[in-house]
């Protein structure tokens, strides 16, 4: 049924940036995080660091600096490995994070809402 979704889709919605072409799009997103996570909890910190500094140099045509992290960048890629927090799981949840905004900040910064959606079958794609 996905496929003719996402055949449908292509053939009749040339907007990228329609709601149901951006939804298909976080799926695909979430299959491939979700097999790089499994990978990941089966890895040692010295794995997962050595495959952080492979992308890395990739990516930045120079090593990361582990030890002593300069740029935004290092400082991000040791933050992910070695500093684990309950806040940065929070804030990385698109919907626990407005509870964090609305208690810090207050609601008027908060971006409209179109829904929350358990399954594919919930979406209102008349409603979007």
């Amino acid at each position: 049924m996905i496929k003719a979704v996402k055949k449908f889709l292509r053939t009749h919605l040339v907007n990228e940036n329609h709601p149901a072409v951006m939804y298909f799009q976080l799926l695909r997103y979430d299959r491939i995080y979700s097999k790089v996570q499994k990978r990941h909890e089966r890895m040692s910190y010295a794995e997962m660091e050595s495959e952080l500094s492979e992308k890395f140099m990739k990516t930045f045509g120079r090593p990361l600096n582990w030890d002593n992290p300069q740029t935004y960048n290092e400082k991000l890629n040791v933050s992910k490995l070695y500093m684990p927090s309950a806040l940065k799981t929070r804030l990385a949840d698109k919907i626990a994070v407005r509870e964090w905004i609305r208690e810090k900040i207050g609601d008027e910064y908060l971006i409209p809402l179109l829904g929350v959606y358990d399954s594919f079958d919930d979406i209102d794609f008349d409603s979007l």
